[in-house]
C-alpha cells in the first residue's frame, strides 16, 4: 500500500514506521520562552515558601512576646481580663495597654522583673513598678 494513497503524507508514515523518542529541534525563542517560564516558576515557589515561613513564624501558639498562659496572649494590648496567670514568669514581657483585671497573678515570679510598658489594668492589689509585678 503506497502511503501517498491513504493520506497523503510521507512524513507521517515516515515517523509511523520509524517511531523515535528524541525531541525535534527546537529554535532558539522556544528555548528562552522555556528558560524565562522555568526561571519565573522557580522565583514563585520561592516567594510562596517565603511567605509560609514567615506567616509560620509570626502566627500559631507564638503571641507578639512569644507567650502565651493559660490561653492569654501575653503581649502589647493583650485583653486578659479574669486570666489564670500563677507561677507565671512574666520576665520582659511587653505588657503596654494590656488588660489584666481579675487575673491571678498569685505566685507570679518574683524574678519576674524587666516587663516592659504600663498595662491598662491589673488587678486589685498588684502594681508595676520599676518593671517588676508587686502585690502592694
Amino acid at each position: 500500500m503506497n502511503p501517498r494513497d491513504r493520506d497523503g503524507d510521507v512524513l507521517q508514515y515516515y515517523r509511523l514506521i520509524n517511531p523515535s523518542t528524541e525531541q525535534p529541534a527546537t529554535g532558539r525563542r522556544t528555548q528562552r520562552r522555556r528558560r524565562n517560564i522555568i526561571i519565573g516558576a522557580v522565583a514563585a515557589a520561592i516567594a510562596v515558601s517565603a511567605a509560609v515561613i514567615v506567616i509560620a513564624t509570626t502566627s500559631g501558639s507564638s503571641s507578639r512576646s512569644g507567650l502565651i498562659i493559660n490561653g492569654c496572649n501575653i503581649g502589647p494590648d493583650a485583653q486578659c481580663p479574669g486570666a489564670d496567670l500563677h507561677g507565671a514568669n512574666l520576665a520582659g514581657a511587653n505588657l503596654h495597654g494590656a488588660n489584666l483585671a481579675g487575673a491571678n497573678l498569685a505566685g507570679v515570679d518574683v524574678n519576674s522583673s524587666g516587663i516592659i510598658g504600663t498595662p491598662s489594668a491589673l488587678p486589685a492589689g498588684w502594681v508595676l513598678v520599676g518593671g517588676v509585678l508587686r502585690q502592694g
